[in-house]
């Protein structure tokens, strides 16, 4: 029984398919009329989201190209410090050598400069300063002086040994004892 109803029904259900279908159909027609329109809505909004996209990948390649120039850049300036760290680690070593050396003399000196800073004055300041001014003319002045003395050595030893000759002849001279004992009691006495 079951089965002719279902059989008897199948009208039924087609006419009223058919009713569900023509009260659709126009809800279907007007969905497929915006469909275009939804279509070229998508699709401008698609176009903009990939200009969009573009524009920013633009932008990341500047920014990434800027990074890149920037760390080589950062590791020139690394490399340049890292190199001024090692001489400045040697000069270091060589200041550490010369202070160890002299830090006996510096002990030693420490109490002369602490009471020459106590007695140094502004004007003693000064008059050292004005001392160094002067020294390179004063130094052009005295080295030809000083060269002058030594090419006169030769003959200042020549002058000294005659002198020495003409001493040994007046001690030979009558009376010269008397007068050499008299020059030596007047220097003791004055």
């Amino acid at each position: 029984m079951g089965a002719v109803r279902s059989v008897l029904m199948l009208p039924v259900r087609v006419v009223t398919g058919v009713g569900a279908v023509s009260v659709g159909l126009p809800a279907a027609l007007a969905a497929a009329g915006r469909l275009p329109a939804d279509a070229a809505r998508v699709i401008e909004a698609a176009t903009d989201l990939v200009i969009r996209i573009e524009n920013l990948t633009a932008e990341v390649d500047r920014v990434a190209s800027d990074v890149r120039r920037t760390a080589a850049q950062t590791a020139e300036i690394v490399d340049e410090a890292r190199q001024a760290v090692l001489e400045a680690r040697g000069a270091i070593e060589r200041v550490d050598l010369v202070v160890d050396e002299f830090r006996p003399a510096m002990r030693d000196a420490a109490p002369l400069l602490t009471e020459f800073t106590a007695r140094a004055t502004t004007r003693n300041v000064a008059a050292v300063v004005d001392a160094l001014d002067v020294l390179p003319e004063l130094t052009g002045l005295v080295v030809p002086a000083v060269r002058n003395l030594v090419e006169l050595i030769p003959e200042l030893d020549l002058v000294i040994e005659r002198l020495d000759n003409v001493g040994k002849v007046v001690e030979g001279l009558p009376g010269a004892r008397l007068l050499m004992r008299r020059a030596e009691a007047a220097a003791a006495d004055s």
